[in-house]
C-alpha cells in the first residue's frame, strides 16, 4: 500500500489542510488505528475521498495524529501536495 504519512501532535478543534494536485483520499487517524490501516486490519478515521483541493479536516481530539493521503491504488508521477494545520483559538 502506497501512502504518504505524516504524524502531529493536534488539539481538538484544530484544522488539518491538505493541499493535493490529484484527487485523493485522506484519513486521519490515531496510533491504533493507523497501525491498523498499515496491516490491513479494520480501522477507523475521519476524512474520505476528495476530488478538490484544499481539503479540511477538523480534528476530533487531542493528541498524536497520523495523516494518510493516498491515491487510491493509482499511481501519479508528478504529485504535488503539502500539509498545513490551522490552530484552534483560545
Amino acid at each position: 500500500m502506497d501512502f504518504i504519512h505524516t504524524r502531529e501532535h493536534l488539539n481538538g478543534g484544530d484544522t488539518i489542510v491538505v493541499k493535493c494536485s490529484h484527487k485523493c483520499h485522506v484519513r486521519v487517524m490515531d496510533d491504533k488505528n493507523f497501525q491498523n490501516y498499515r496491516n490491513g486490519f479494520k480501522y477507523d478515521f475521519t476524512g474520505g475521498y476528495y476530488a478538490t483541493s484544499p481539503i479540511r479536516i477538523v480534528v476530533p481530539g487531542t493528541g498524536f495524529w497520523n495523516i494518510a493521503l493516498d491515491l487510491g491504488g493509482k499511481t501519479a508521477k508528478d504529485i504535488k501536495y503539502g500539509f498545513s494545520f490551522l490552530k484552534k483559538k483560545g
